[in-house]
């Protein structure tokens, strides 16, 4: 890989090579990858929850993590601990973008709880103040999570 000031460029040989191992797909939509699809793109690579949990498992209290998913920042401790992944994911994708699923919008926390079958997204319980008074009270609604959880635009 090569290293710049605002980017890790992925090699074209080191991406071709990975092709070859058929290491490299495309997420459905996106049409098939080939070498010369590689060759006339600029790839930038971008983190996953691995090196995160690496990290939290050798005791790192903060994590730097630059280029990484927004949504492998939330996922990473539940995989770790053994969740469902599908799970996992869709709950850190919510997450994500969790002030479009609430009522009334606020840039504010998310909690999310899974479970074995399903996951909760809950409002954090903000306090300000000495005399810690709640914040403007938000609430999730299905309909706010169902489509954040749907519409990748809203991210």
């Amino acid at each position: 890989m090569q290293s710049g000031p605002d980017q890790i460029d992925q090699t074209s040989a080191y991406l071709k090579q990975r092709l070859a191992e058929h290491r490299i797909r495309p997420l459905l939509p996106a049409p098939p990858i080939s070498e010369q699809v590689i060759e006339s793109s600029h790839i930038v690579g971008m983190m996953g929850t691995e090196p995160i949990q690496a990290a939290i498992a050798a005791g790192a209290e903060v994590v730097l993590a630059g280029r990484a998913s927004d949504s492998a920042l939330y996922a990473a401790i539940p995989l770790t601990l053994g969740a469902d992944p599908g799970l996992s994911w869709h709950a850190a994708k919510t997450l994500e973008c969790g002030a479009a699923c609430a009522v009334v919008p606020a840039a504010d926390c998310m909690f999310a709880s899974i479970r074995e079958d399903h996951f909760d997204i809950d409002r954090w319980i903000s306090t300000q103040g000495a005399r810690r008074k709640p914040l403007p009270r938000t609430r999730c609604t299905k309909m706010q999570t169902r489509f954040c959880s749907q519409n990748p635009q809203a991210s």
